[in-house]
């Protein structure tokens, strides 16, 4: 993150010309400056690019982590009426439930429900950057770098597991 924060603060001198490029020599000063500034620019604008698909990537990998563990903690009775983890978003079993009620109700836990078992909530202004696909596997996806068939084509906080977990 602070790589990025330097690479804004440079690009934001060069863009606003606070930075003063030296050793262009001859006639045409302003116009090599230009270039320096253009390719300076575009350099760390990729730079900036890169590290935001890196990022989206991961929040999606950690999405999809939060949601299996609260799918499976709803599943096996840790999560429950009872003893709710502080989710407020889903019906959750009771805990004398069978296990195949539990898992019924599992998939129809939400996103949210992830979010706030697992104290992520600042995750969900973020959700709409992702989407759910299946390559052979179902799996929460940067929207940017989805591919295959697009199961919801914008997750959030209402999306069910079982829209995201296959578990038969």
């Amino acid at each position: 993150m602070t790589k990025i924060i330097r690479m804004i603060s440079i690009a934001a001198a060069l863009l606003t010309g606070s930075v003063l490029l030296t050793g262009c020599g001859g006639q045409n000063d302003g116009q090599k400056q230009d270039a320096l500034l253009q390719n300076e620019v575009s350099s760390i604008v990729g730079q900036i690019d890169q590290a935001n698909a890196a990022r989206l990537n991961s929040d999606a990998a950690v999405i999809t982590n939060l949601c299996m563990e609260y799918y499976s903690s709803v599943v096996v009775g840790t999560v429950n009426a009872q003893n709710n983890g502080g989710v407020t978003a889903d019906k959750l079993p009771e805990l004398t439930d069978s296990h195949q009620t539990k898992k019924a109700i599992a998939k129809k836990c939400t996103v949210l429900g992830a979010l706030q078992y697992t104290g992520q909530t600042m995750l969900e202004s973020s959700l709409s950057d992702y989407c759910v696909v299946n390559n052979g596997k179902t799996e929460i996806k940067s929207k940017a770098d989805a591919s295959g068939t697009i199961v919801v084509s914008t997750l959030s906080g209402s999306t069910t597991m079982d829209q995201i977990i296959n578990d038969n």
